[in-house]
């Protein structure tokens, strides 16, 4: 009866090791390592400065140029946040489509496809509806601000 018992709970242990270590690489847990608030630097002629600010959470948000705000004066996109849905969310890799054309049709739809390079760094590629070809894409984490209570 204990190696009846002994053999049960080996059984039962095993089992429930083997569920957690196949957490599936869609899950809602890698979808949140990449919410937050990102700086995107590109190749020229993606937007008005080469700079955007990407918001993520709960696989949408927002992105928006941002620089110098000569260079966003006077621009249909400049400064505008413009609707963003997640396309892949996976450990090593991330993907997203920038919706432009929803704030103003001169405004290009991005997509995105990215490698992980660091804890807080994305690296790849960016296509837009406006110009031809795929251009480079970093996009790095902002830390986020201590609380004060």
């Amino acid at each position: 009866m204990p190696a009846l018992v002994a053999c049960l709970g080996f059984v039962l242990c095993g089992a429930a090791g083997a569920a957690d270590s196949h957490r599936h690489e869609f899950s809602d847990v890698v979808t949140e390592t990449y919410d937050g608030t990102w700086t995107a630097t590109f190749e020229p002629g993606l937007g008005a400065t080469g700079t955007a600010k990407l918001v993520l959470k709960d696989f949408a948000g927002t992105w928006s140029d941002v620089g110098a705000a000569n260079r966003l004066k006077g621009t249909a996109c400049g400064g505008k946040p413009m609707p963003v849905t997640i396309q892949m969310s996976q450990k090593e890799q991330f993907g997203f489509t920038v919706f432009g054309v929803s704030v103003a049709p001169q405004c290009p739809n991005l997509t995105v496809s990215l490698n992980r390079t660091g804890e807080n760094t994305l690296e790849g590629t960016v296509e837009s509806s406006l110009t031809e070809g795929e251009k480079k894409i970093r996009l790095v984490r902002v830390a986020q601000a201590s609380r004060k209570r």
